[in-house]
């Protein structure tokens, strides 16, 4: 994570714990909803284990900017909101995570996952990283990409490689590979694997 994101991440959990902790807070914010005729969302705080509740707490931090905004601005408190550059920073950074996060769920429905769903599931977001980059304009959103395509090329495909699976997902060979090895993960390694180092 880069030290941009690392710092918008702690202003967004300040934030978050703010209006979680202030029943004030959190009144001004359901009641500034409603005057804005939208449904009643509430903030999500991150979970240190589960990446994508941190990919959460940010989403639904933007989908609640305008009422977040409001809300505070009735307050007398110190807690900022996230700027506007901030705002777009994250916006360009959660394009590029939603296939992760996507994958996550899918695969944590399951009790166990086949090596042959998870390899070309990499590929996929192999390739929806690169089509995401190509698109955005954010420079940190692009940092972020460039390092999740490394982790995903030294983390994910090299094992994969070492059993000739990665080369062809489509060929008998593959297919005759994922048979022998019955390679099966389980959601939690699935999803330590889809964390994809966050916190370095």
């Amino acid at each position: 994570m880069t030290p941009v994101l690392c710092d918008i991440r702690a202003k967004a959990r300040k934030l978050v714990g703010y209006f979680r902790s202030s029943t004030l807070a959190k009144e001004n914010l359901v009641s500034v909803q409603r005057q804005l005729g939208r449904p009643t969302l509430k903030l999500l705080q991150e979970v240190e284990t589960h990446w994508n509740s941190t990919y959460h707490m940010l989403q639904h931090l933007v989908d609640l900017r305008e009422p977040v905004g409001a809300a505070l601005a009735s307050l007398n408190t110190e807690i900022t909101t996230l700027t506007s550059a901030e705002f777009t920073t994250i916006s360009g950074c959660l394009s590029l995570l939603s296939g992760f996060n996507d994958a996550t769920i899918e695969l944590s429905e399951e009790k166990n996952v086949s090596g042959s769903k998870v390899v070309p599931l990499l590929k996929m977001l192999e390739q929806m990283l690169q089509e995401e980059m190509a698109k955005t304009a954010v420079a940190v959103a692009k940092e972020m990409g460039e390092h999740l395509l490394r982790q995903l090329r030294e983390r994910l495909h090299t094992p994969f490689n070492e059993h000739n699976v990665i080369g062809n997902t489509t060929g008998p060979q593959a297919g005759e590979v994922v048979s022998k090895k019955r390679n099966r993960l389980s959601p939690k390694t699935v999803e330590k694997i889809l964390f994809l180092n966050k916190n370095q």
